[in-house]
């Protein structure tokens, strides 16, 4: 028995590494001339590292995603080996594409719970309001949930696709399946998936303001310090000259946040977070992109 440990490959790159069980990702910008020769310089040294350590890397599954419409898409290669370019790549199960609009990632998310949904209206004879909930808060609704900060929807399309899944396990449920949308889910008492995916980003900008991530505030955040109406933890909104940076998440949150009461900002938990958020925002929890 023997362990190998790669702990140490990031030592001396100029660019990031990220590195998850056997998957290792260099990145950094693509600017400049010596932008690209420095990712050169950084893909020729974990080379050199594999080579050192007899790690090789298998070039075939090595792929190369040029993201931003600035993007120069240069050839680099690693040792002998031309790295191939792609349009779209999975990372941690999750579908990037070069243009960040995540309609690939949606579609395959959705196409999954609604196999699994179909299975439950297979299998199950009753469907009545204890049995659906329980079922498709276990097994469905999870598909569609995973990694939403980061594909957040930006088009209306893709929300109302996503709100559909839901949409369609709240009608297995027979005493209510002919009611409007918003009256089966505050029949359930089950809050909208958009709903869901604001409230998610809230909890994480409490978590990363007070210190529970290991994210530095100011990697997102900017505090305001001009500003003195409001919470006392009000956060800076940039300039945007993108679609795509105006709705990432370290924008799209900050209108939420800084609307927020004071007592809510200030929660001293996760939990009472999380209570609090959800007696100020009462009114939103069964929005949806159908209204």
């Amino acid at each position: 028995m023997f362990v190998l440990c790669i702990n140490d490959l990031p030592d001396g790159l100029q660019g990031s590494v990220k590195i998850y069980a056997d998957d290792t990702k260099l990145y950094g910008k693509a600017s400049t001339k010596d932008d690209l020769c420095s990712i050169q310089s950084d893909l020729d040294a974990l080379m050199e590292w594999s080579n050192t350590w007899q790690m090789h890397f298998n070039t075939q599954k090595c792929k190369v995603l040029h993201i931003g419409p600035g993007n120069v898409k240069h050839i680099y290669a690693l040792g002998d080996d031309v790295l191939e370019a792609t349009s779209e790549e999975k990372d941690l199960g999750i579908l990037i594409d070069d243009e960040l609009k995540f309609h690939n990632h949606v579609a395959y998310a959705v196409k999954k719970a609604n196999g699994v949904l179909s299975c439950i209206r297979r299998s199950f004879e009753c469907r009545d309001r204890s049995t659906i909930p329980k079922l498709y808060k276990g097994l469905v609704r999870p598909l569609i949930d995973y990694g939403d900060s980061i594909w957040y929807p930006r088009f209306k399309t893709d929300s109302k696709t996503i709100e559909r899944v839901q949409k369609r396990a709240t009608k297995m449920i027979y005493d209510i399946r002919n009611r409007p949308y918003i009256e089966r889910l505050r029949a359930l008492n089950l809050p909208s998936l958009e709903y869901r995916r604001r409230r998610g980003d809230m909890i994480q900008v409490f978590k990363i303001i007070h210190g529970l991530e290991r994210i530095p505030v100011d990697t997102f955040f900017e505090h305001s310090t001009s500003n003195t109406r409001g919470h006392s933890l009000k956060i800076v909104k940039q300039r945007c000259s993108t679609k795509i940076r105006q709705d990432a998440f370290s924008q799209r949150v900050i209108n939420d946040w800084n609307t927020l009461p004071e007592e809510v900002v200030t929660a001293t938990t996760v939990n009472a977070f999380k209570a609090r958020l959800d007696r100020v925002w009462k009114d939103k929890r069964f929005c949806s992109p159908y209204e």
